[in-house]
């Protein structure tokens, strides 16, 4: 029987590369080394992967809300960089189902709509906020630097 090992990665990538090569002598010695070998690779493979899950889907969520909200404000980077940075001030875990005393979801807004609110609606509704008390600046965006001033020299925003 012949087996194949993947190797190594290939330059700066994260993204391993496929190097096949021949396996068909045991350096491990005895007949079931490359199998035995070859399920604890998998096994460990799998272990990791779903004691990590949990984070991998976190981390899909908060680049979707971060999209979310980049459409929202018009596609304008330097607001929704604001954004974002407020947002991590505010609810670092970027949870829709988060709550502080009486401030919920994303926005971490003092509004029990948010509590039950899906995260589109909740991001609806913080652009709506930020409009409503910053303004917009000269293109008509929600004013979210403003708001990330106001929250640095206050606490609050």
């Amino acid at each position: 029987m012949l087996w194949y090992r993947v190797k190594g990665l290939r330059g700066n990538s994260v993204i391993p590369s496929v190097i096949l090569t021949p396996t068909h002598c045991n350096h491990n010695g005895g007949v079931g080394g490359a199998i035995r070998n070859l399920v604890t690779r998998v096994s460990m493979f799998l272990i990791i992967n779903l004691l990590t899950m949990s984070n991998a889907f976190a981390t899909t969520d908060k680049n979707i809300y971060k999209q979310e909200y980049y459409r929202q404000l018009d596609y304008s980077v330097d607001q929704t960089n604001c954004l974002v940075a407020l947002i991590h001030q505010e609810n670092r875990t970027w949870d829709t189902k988060a709550q502080n005393g009486s401030h919920y979801g994303l926005p971490q807004g003092k509004s029990k709509y948010l509590a039950k609110a899906t995260y589109t609606q909740q991001i609806t509704w913080h652009i709506k906020y930020l409009k409503n008390r910053y303004g917009t600046d000269r293109f008509g965006v929600a004013n979210a630097c403003g708001a990330l001033s106001h929250w640095l020299m206050k606490g609050w925003h």
